[in-house]
């Protein structure tokens, strides 16, 4: 039986987009070539192309992917559903969506039972960063840093350099971050509190919801700001 020779236009990333999420179409375009009688040939120009793939930075919706009559592809990059503020979804994500999306070119359709196949009408998202901010910490203040996870439960890393000794606590809602700040009993993940401290990275399976306080206790008003470096990323 011959081979499906589908050519295909891949344009270019948007701006600030590290230029290796660009492999993510082509490593999809494997995943299908190894299990269907399929050959894409990637083209210099959308008009010899039978499919034209373009690369959407933030789609504004639930939308993380689009295909319109099996020749025009839109592949979401990322969001700015975690505070407000852009980022990029990591690679294996980009990479789960366009291979559902290239699954569609192929015919597929949207898989609502399995949620282990390509074609599930679902795609869980995860971002290479969920923060990475500098920040000031007035002496006396506290601050509230929310995960931006939509799993269940999920393993992250936190990276945290301060000028000043602070002290640190990862709490599971924004209710106890306000208890807390009330002095009131709260709940946060002991094994991953610290105080007193310049330098701290921790691995931690927090719930969805949780997040990162940050403490500079008062030195009755004659501490100092505290500098910080703040990165949490899902794992």
């Amino acid at each position: 039986e011959d081979i499906q020779v589908i050519s295909m236009y891949i344009d270019e990333l948007p701006y600030e987009v590290d230029s290796t999420y660009s492999n993510a179409l082509r490593e999809a375009r494997s995943f299908w070539e190894e299990r269907e009688n399929v050959f894409f040939k990637e083209v210099s120009s959308p008009y010899e192309a039978d499919i034209s793939v373009r690369w959407v930075k933030e789609f504004g919706g639930r939308t993380l992917g689009h295909t319109v009559h099996s020749n025009f592809i839109e592949i979401g990059l990322g969001d700015s559903n975690c505070l407000g503020k852009w980022r990029v979804y990591d690679y294996q994500t980009v990479l789960n969506i366009a291979i559902h999306e290239l699954g569609h070119v192929l015919g597929y359709n949207d898989d609502y039972e399995n949620e282990e196949s390509v074609m599930y009408y679902k795609i869980a998202t995860k971002y290479e960063t969920d923060i990475e901010e500098r920040d000031i910490l007035p002496d006396g203040w506290t601050k509230f840093y929310p995960v931006c996870t939509r799993n269940p439960i999920a393993e992250y890393l936190f990276e945290v350099s301060s000028t000043e000794p602070i002290d640190i606590y990862i709490v599971p809602s924004n209710e106890d971050y306000k208890l807390l700040t009330e002095d009131k009993v709260f709940t946060h993940y002991p094994d991953c509190a610290a105080k007193n401290i310049e330098l701290y990275k921790e691995r931690c399976m927090i719930s969805s919801g949780s997040g990162i306080v940050l403490v500079n206790p008062s030195a009755f008003g004659l501490g100092k700001d505290a500098q910080i470096t703040i990165k949490i990323k899902e794992l």
